[in-house]
């Protein structure tokens, strides 16, 4: 059996899920309750890849995609989040509180502002720029990594992620109106990407704002 990028790191999730979940279970047989929180699920059940949920499942490209892309756009809802310092950032230090109050506008969300994910995503990138810059010059001696449990409270994966989908959806405003799941949106990536590249109308209509 062959599987997909995309389906081998929802079987990853799911593995690292367990791996977890068996430690917590062990702390509670050992040490009795202890009222912390357990892990969370992974986003996506190992199960949808296994028997007739698989196969039910359609990968949507071109024309198939766009049309249903078009379909679950909605007006851009306004959603408050803190705007960047008067001439930009230049520290990382500077940086940090928007990165902060942003996240956690986006998981308050969720879907109901998708764009919220794209806005991060770029935040996420001017933060590794401005950490790698600080890193170079000997200014920080923290590894990104650090700097990421520490304020963001999320794995340097799952950031990976959505710095990626900021630099494949930033440019494509007409995107930020999907009422769809970042999640959804994400496990369509390569097939958004190829229908955003390709010499059709796709990329002039996406553009727009």
């Amino acid at each position: 059996m062959t599987w997909s990028a995309e389906d081998l790191e929802i079987i990853e999730e799911n593995l690292t899920f367990l791996k977890e979940e068996r430690k917590w279970i062990r702390r509670l047989r050992n040490n009795g309750p202890t009222g912390e929180p357990w892990p969370k699920g992974p986003k996506i059940s190992a199960r949808v890849l296994d028997g007739p949920e698989k196969e039910k499942q359609k990968i949507l490209c071109g024309e198939d995609l766009h049309q249903y892309l078009v379909q679950n756009c909605a007006e851009e809802r306004f959603i408050p989040i803190p705007q960047p310092l008067p001439g930009g950032y230049t520290t990382l230090e500077s940086m940090t509180p928007c990165v902060i109050a942003v996240w956690g506008v986006a998981k308050k969300v969720g879907r109901a502002a998708f764009c919220t994910y794209i806005d991060f995503g770029l935040l996420l990138r001017w933060a590794f720029a401005l950490h790698k810059i600080e890193k170079d010059s000997g200014r920080r001696k923290d590894t990104w990594k650090t700097w990421l449990q520490q304020h963001v409270r999320t794995s340097e994966v799952e950031v990976r992620k959505l710095r990626e989908m900021a630099a494949l959806l930033a440019p494509y405003p007409h995107l930020r109106k999907l009422s769809l799941s970042y999640t959804e949106v994400y496990r369509c990536r390569e097939q958004l990407s190829s229908l955003l590249e390709s010499p059709g109308p796709y990329k002039d209509y996406w553009r727009q704002p």
